[in-house]
Parts: C-alpha cells; sequence; structure tokens
C-alpha cells in the first residue's frame, strides 16, 4: 500500500511512503495469518525502526513536526489463488 502526506510537501509534490510484505505484520486477534479470509478484520503492524526512518526523513527535509493526515494511495493484493487487485482509488466504506 502506497501512503501519501499531503501536508509533507517537497518540490511542488506531496511525500508519501509505502508498506510491503515482509517489513509490516498482519495481525488478527493476536495471531499472525498466513491469509486473510473474505470480510475479515485485520491489523497491520510496521517496525518502530520502518516508522521512525520515514518520520525522521519527513521531518528533515520539510520541517514539519506533526503530520495529521493521511491518504490511502494505490493498493496492491495478491491473493492464494494467485490473482492480483491493484487499485489507485479504494472504494469508499457505507
Amino acid at each position: 500500500m502506497d501512503f501519501v502526506l499531503p501536508e509533507a510537501i517537497l518540490q511542488g509534490g506531496m511525500m508519501g511512503f509505502m508498506i510491503e510484505s515482509g517489513e509490516t505484520e498482519i495481525v488478527i486477534g493476536d495471531q499472525l495469518p498466513k491469509a486473510i479470509e473474505p470480510e475479515q478484520e485485520f491489523e497491520l503492524i510496521r517496525s518502530e525502526a520502518h516508522s521512525n526512518n520515514e518520520s525522521d526523513g519527513v521531518k528533515r527535509l520539510t520541517g514539519i513536526m506533526n503530520l495529521n493526515t493521511v491518504i490511502i494511495g494505490s493498493t496492491i493484493v495478491k491473493f492464494t489463488d494467485g490473482d492480483v487487485w491493484m487499485t489507485n482509488k479504494l472504494p469508499k466504506a457505507n
């Protein structure tokens, strides 16, 4: 998933960050699943090191100390049957 930080402007564009498999844990309850089932809720947990590195970079490059808004950008989901779903705009929740 790509995330955009609209308050963090650098050279006329917004900064952002990406989370990928391998640097992010997906947690359901207190377990790490092999796959996420349809309609199942889950939590994405990033390592503190990844989060701090990106936060420090934004602060250093833009001077902004606190960000209040994050926008989900493009998303790629790989399914166990080999299908891939890609979007640059997530559907709105009902």
